[in-house]
């Protein structure tokens, strides 16, 4: 049931600390900018 309601754009968890995800998500900007 919560699965279901989730966006369509929703990505997968993520597993870690609060300074892993923050290091994540720098990269996964980055990323972004840089293709786009």
């Amino acid at each position: 049931m919560v699965v279901q309601r989730l966006p369509a754009d929703c990505g997968p968890a993520f597993l870690g600390n609060p300074e892993e995800l923050a290091a994540h998500e720098a990269t996964a900007e980055w990323h972004q900018t840089d293709e786009g």
